[in-house]
């Protein structure tokens, strides 16, 4: 966000379309700990953070390229249709190891009352693919969640960044 220019989004990112509204986006934490007990306590001295995990999970609604290789973890960049206009594609006998970078971005208000919140996940991968369902009553849904790690440019495995015009820093606690 910028007081000049508004909302950007930085050029290079592509979209994965529409998301499903019941689910979302779920981003979790898994940690765990290590505790140093010591003689003569009853309770632990000391707890160490040992690992931190941060995930997205998501559910795209779209059938298109960007989907399909998220989901399938192919490239599909040569795929080309037919010549009878169907286009072929092939899961791989194991998907390829792939990095991507993520980019969520959240709105709260509108006009001059507008929060825009985003996460970055700089370099992250899809650790797991969700089951479809093909019923008449939903959506083709592909389902995945995506682990964030530590990007060296970044310094960082996921990067918040928040702004807009409706923005207190003041009231968040946060110099100008």
């Amino acid at each position: 966000w910028t007081t000049a220019g508004g909302l950007i989004i930085p050029t290079g990112f592509v979209d994965v379309g529409l998301l499903n509204k019941k689910s979302a986006q779920k981003w979790a934490r898994d940690t765990d700990s290590a505790d140093t007990e010591s003689f003569g306590y009853g309770e632990p001295t000391r707890r160490d953070i040992t690992k931190d995990i941060s995930t997205a999970d998501f559910s795209m609604q779209e059938s298109k390229r960007q989907v399909l290789e998220l989901y399938n973890g192919a490239d599909y960049s040569g795929v080309t249709a037919d010549t009878d206009g169907n286009i072929v594609i092939d899961k791989p006998s194991r998907p390829q190891v792939r990095l991507w970078t993520l980019l969520s971005l959240s709105k709260d208000g509108d006009a001059a009352d507008a929060i825009y919140f985003a996460r970055i996940m700089p370099m992250c991968q899809v650790t797991k693919i969700g089951d479809q369902t093909l019923g008449e009553d939903e959506e083709v849904l592909y389902p995945v969640t995506m682990t964030g790690y530590r990007a060296p440019a970044y310094k960082t495995a996921v990067r918040e960044i928040w702004g807009g015009p409706g923005i207190d820093r003041a009231a968040m606690g946060f110099g100008a």
